[in-house]
Formats: C-alpha cells, structure tokens, sequence
C-alpha cells in the first residue's frame, strides 16, 4: 500500500491575521525599525512573498494594521452625525495625519532607537 501524500491545509484568512499580529508584536519588541518584508514573514514562519499577495506590498500592510488596531474609529463614529461628506473629510485628515506620523518615524533613525513600550510609558499615556 502507497502512502498518501498529505496535503497542508491553508486558511489564507488565519494568514492574514497573523501577518497584521506580527507588525504589532515587531513594533513592541524591535520598533519601526523592525517593520521589513523579511522580518514580518519570518516572524511567523512563512514566505515573504504571502505579504504582497495578500495585501499588494507592506505599504497596504501597515494599512490594514492602522485602519484593524487604531483607536481613531471610534472616535470618528461620534462624529457622523455631522453628515457623511463631514465624516469621510474627517476620517481623511486623520489617516493622512497617521501615515505622515509612520513615515517620519521610518525615516527618523534617532526615534527607532527608542524603545516603543518606553515612549508609550513616559510620553504618550501621561
């Protein structure tokens, strides 16, 4: 008798998720610095190239992360109120705002090398 050849199951959206999980726990361990291609795939043991099939690149990866984990949704829900046209402009200016934020700390080399769990404790949940 032949064995048979067992195949891996994939669940592409547990993939996902588990690409979303590593950018977080990259930038609580290693920063912004941390957040590459390779390292985010090799976090969770698997091909690197999963990132840009799934999300078109980094770019839209880091995305996904924003839009999934910011605390900002919530708070543009109380403003629906004001209209659709209002809250869509809102929304706007505050991905842009967030994104901007992102890539002054990608390209600021002094910032990585602060300790992302030490800036929150002795800046920002002051």
């Amino acid at each position: 008798m032949t064995k048979r050849k067992r195949y891996k199951v994939r669940d592409s959206e547990a993939t996902k998720r588990q690409l979303v999980e590593a950018v977080e726990a990259i930038l609580l361990e290693q920063g912004f610095a941390g957040l590459r291609t390779n390292n985010i795939a090799r976090w969770i043991g698997k091909d690197k190239n999963l990132i840009r099939y799934y999300f078109g690149g980094l770019n839209n990866l880091l995305k996904t992360f924003i839009e999934e984990k910011d605390y900002w949704p919530p708070f543009l829900e109380r403003y629906n109120h004001l209209g659709q046209s209002c809250h869509n402009e809102l929304r706007d200016v505050f991905i842009s705002m967030m994104q901007e934020n992102f890539q002054a700390f990608d390209g600021n080399k002094e910032m990585q090398q602060y300790d992302t769990p030490y800036l929150l404790d002795n800046f920002l949940l002051n």
